[in-house]
């Protein structure tokens, strides 16, 4: 747009690869809790969709003070998530495949210079998510919430910076 303000779009399209654990076709047990985990091979990777649409405001005499607000939003399809069936009266966590998700939401980012080499900044998210989970199953609810993904994310820093 200017030397002040900037306008960026992306798109791409991303990979989630099953971690050793989700895919290890064996039982063990956590070593920091009593959960039972036993792997999933038949796991299959995730691909992402992912859209971005950002825009900046530096300050014209001060190029370390910015202000940005992000919308973005992704596609996920064969998104992993983390089950939990009973064995012999105890419970097994396990993984599989969703089989769709959304994730979209909305992120506003500030960073200020307070004097010479000192900056305060801060960030803060907002972020719904929705996974859709394979017919046939014995779900509490099919539809629900990504597994692991807060709703809410804030970040503030303080930095030292000499020059």
């Amino acid at each position: 747009m200017n030397d002040a303000n900037s306008l960026r779009f992306s798109f791409s399209r991303t990979v989630t690869r099953p971690s050793f654990i989700e895919m290890a076709p064996f039982l063990y047990q956590e070593s920091y809790g009593a959960a039972m985990i036993r792997g999933n091979a038949e796991l299959k990777n995730g691909y992402n969709y992912n859209i971005d649409l950002r825009y900046e405001r530096f300050d014209q005499q001060n190029s370390n003070n910015m202000f940005s607000i992000t919308g973005y939003a992704k596609i996920l399809e064969d998104p992993i998530e983390r089950t939990q069936t009973l064995s012999g009266g105890a419970a097994v966590h396990s993984f599989q495949n969703a089989d769709t998700g959304v994730a979209a939401g909305v992120e506003v980012e500030f960073r200020r210079e307070l004097f010479r080499d000192f900056r305060v900044g801060a960030n803060a998210s907002y972020m719904y998510t929705n996974v859709q989970l394979p017919e046939g199953g014995a779900y509490t609810n099919a539809q629900r919430s990504l597994q692991g993904a807060s709703p809410y994310l804030v970040n503030a820093d303080i930095s030292y910076a000499p020059k």
